[in-house]
């Protein structure tokens, strides 16, 4: 029996009729009774005050941490989302400057506002040594600038101020 609604009376029988046509909109009803996305996908921008060590020759520099969070889909009370930041220092110390821009994976627990999260960033960092560079002991060698490739595990919590942007537990 081919079920097609716009021809439901060529059946014989009424029930065969009331049976084809319940069966061709049960896929419309259970489409309609499926969950859907509650929340687009958000874009979180961020940005602080950043005191570095630079872990040479007690260096310290004063700068700006900035950067992005993509929101992904949460799957089973997980919260993952894309980060990118960029660390750039406006006092750039005496004894050398870093900087440095990472892209990655964050992933945070929802607790109401509150969100504890890991994450592990990778990208490109920078130092610089200001006048005629640092010298490597008991050579003739000065380094005036360097860079390598970061890795950053990190994690922390976010506090979320704005109700609308928490789940119900």
């Amino acid at each position: 029996m081919i079920c097609n609604p716009l021809n439901a009376g060529s059946f014989e029988h009424p029930i065969s009729t009331m049976i084809c046509t319940v069966a061709c909109h049960v896929g419309t009803a259970l489409a309609q009774s499926l969950p859907t996305a509650t929340q687009p996908l958000r874009v979180l921008a961020f940005a602080g005050a950043t005191v570095t060590n630079t872990g040479l020759d007690s260096g310290e520099n004063t700068g700006v941490t900035a950067g992005v969070d993509l929101s992904l889909p949460s799957h089973r009370g997980l919260d993952p989302s894309v980060e990118v930041r960029g660390t750039f220092p406006f006092e750039k110390g005496s004894v050398d400057s870093q900087k440095n821009v990472l892209g990655g994976l964050k992933v945070a627990l929802h607790h109401g506002h509150l969100f504890p999260y890991a994450n592990l960033l990778v990208g490109r960092g920078e130092i610089t040594y200001p006048g005629n560079g640092h010298g490597v002991p008991g050579t003739p060698i000065f380094y005036t600038e360097s860079s390598t490739i970061v890795v950053s595990p990190g994690a922390g919590l976010d506090l979320v101020f704005n109700s609308s942007t928490t789940q119900p537990k």
